[in-house]
C-alpha cells in the first residue's frame, strides 16, 4: 500500500507527476520538534543560510504596472513549470527568483521553489519557503501549500502533521483531487480506516473519473473493505474493485500499480475463478508490472516477493490436482474392474 500512496502523492500538484516508480527518497533528519509550553505562535521559520539562493531578488525591484507585472509573472510561470515538467530544477529554480524579484510573495513561485527543494531532498529549504508561502493572505487560502506542507511533513516522518495538512487542504477546498486520494490511502494503511478510505476515494473518483491513480486507489480501498462486509455485499464490493482495476488500465496503460493491484485481487480472491486459473493471471498481471517500474528497489522486493509466492502456490496446486485426477483414474479403473 506505501508503494501506491507514493505513487499518488503528488498527482495534480505540478505539471507533470513523478514516475510511480521513482518516489522521493526519505530525508534522515529529525521530525519537527513541537513548541514549547507558552511559546508564541509560530510563524515563518528563520531562514536558512542557503534560503539566500532563493529568496534575494537578483536585482531591485523594478517598478511595472499591473499589466506589465501580470504578463512578465506570467511569462516566468509559464517557463518555470515547463522547467519543473522536464526535470529541469535548475531552471525551474532560476525562473522562481526571476518572479520573487518582481513579487516577493508571488506564490506560483514559492510553490514551485518548494518544490524544487524537496526533490533536492533540501528540507529545511523547502520548510522555509512553504512557511513564507502559508504566511502570505493568498497561501493561507491555497490547497496546494497545505498539500505541500503535508508532504514535506511525510518526508520529514511526522505522520501527524502530514495528515493535519492534508485535512486542512481538503476544508479549503473539498474537490482537491491530491489530498482526497492521499487521504484515503493513509486510511488504507495499518490501523486505518478502509470505510473512511471509500468515501474519500468515492469523491476523487467522480472528480477525475479518466484518473487511473483515482480508480486504482478506490479499486484497492473497496478489496481492503470487502472483508469487513458481510459475504454478497463482499462480493460485490470485490467486482467493482475488479472493474475499476480494469478501467485503470484502459485509460493508462502505461500505469502499473493497477496492474499490480489487481493480480493482488486475483491472488488472494475465489471469486475470480478456479485457483490455477486466478495464479496464472496474478503471475502475468505482475510480470507486466515488473517490466514498467525500472529499477525501483522496494517495488521490485515486493513483487519478487508475490511472485515468488504465486509461483509456489501454483506448483503445488498442480501437484494436488495431479494427485487428484491420479485418484480419480485409479478409482475408475476399480470400478471398471470386472469381479474377481
Amino acid at each position: 500500500m506505501r508503494y501506491l500512496l507514493l505513487a499518488v502523492a503528488m498527482v495534480g500538484c505540478s505539471a507533470r507527476p513523478p514516475s510511480p516508480a521513482q518516489p522521493v527518497p526519505p530525508v534522515p533528519v529529525a521530525s519537527p520538534q513541537p513548541p514549547a509550553a507558552g511559546s508564541p505562535p509560530a510563524g515563518p521559520t528563520a531562514p536558512p543560510a542557503a534560503a539566500s539562493q532563493v529568496i534575494a531578488p537578483l536585482a531591485p525591484v523594478v517598478e511595472l504596472d499591473a499589466a506589465q507585472r501580470a504578463a512578465q509573472l506570467g511569462a516566468l510561470d509559464r517557463e518555470g513549470d515547463d522547467a519543473l515538467a522536464t526535470g529541469d530544477r535548475d531552471r525551474a529554480l532560476a525562473r522562481s527568483r526571476e518572479a520573487l524579484a518582481i513579487d516577493p510573495e508571488h506564490l506560483p513561485a514559492l510553490r514551485r521553489a518548494a518544490r524544487v527543494h524537496m526533490g533536492r531532498g533540501e528540507p529545511e529549504l523547502a520548510q522555509f519557503i512553504i512557511d513564507r508561502a502559508v504566511a502570505t493572505d493568498a497561501g493561507a487560502k491555497d490547497a496546494t501549500c497545505q498539500m505541500l506542507a503535508g508532504m514535506l511533513a511525510e518526508q520529514l516522518g511526522n505522520p501527524g502533521a502530514a495528515r493535519a495538512a492534508y485535512q486542512r487542504a481538503t476544508e479549503l477546498d473539498p474537490n482537491y483531487f491530491p489530498a482526497l486520494v492521499v487521504l484515503g490511502g493513509l486510511d488504507l494503511q495499518s490501523g486505518g480506516d478502509p470505510a473512511a478510505a471509500v468515501e474519500l476515494l468515492e469523491r476523487a473518483a467522480r472528480l477525475r473519473p479518466d484518473s487511473a491513480v483515482a480508480l486504482t486507489a478506490l479499486g484497492t480501498a473497496l478489496r481492503i473493505n470487502a472483508g469487513n462486509l458481510a459475504d454478497e455485499p463482499g462480493k460485490a464490493a470485490y467486482r467493482r474493485a475488479e472493474g475499476l482495476y480494469r478501467k485503470a488500465i484502459a485509460v493508462d496503460a502505461t500505469y502499473a500499480p493497477a496492474r499490480y493491484n489487481l493480480g493482488i485481487l486475483y491472488l488472494d480472491v475465489e471469486l475470480f475463478g478456479l485457483f490455477v486459473d486466478r495464479l496464472q493471471r496474478a503471475l502475468q498481471l505482475f510480470a507486466e508490472y515488473k517490466s514498467m517500474i525500472g529499477t525501483d528497489p522496494v517495488a521490485l522486493e515486493n513483487v519478487d516477493r508475490v511472485t515468488a509466492s504465486a509461483q509456489k502456490a501454483l506448483a503445488r496446486e498442480r501437484k494436488r490436482l495431479e494427485r487428484e485426477e491420479l485418484r480419480r483414474q485409479r478409482e475408475q479403473e476399480r470400478k471398471q474392474a470386472p469381479p474377481p
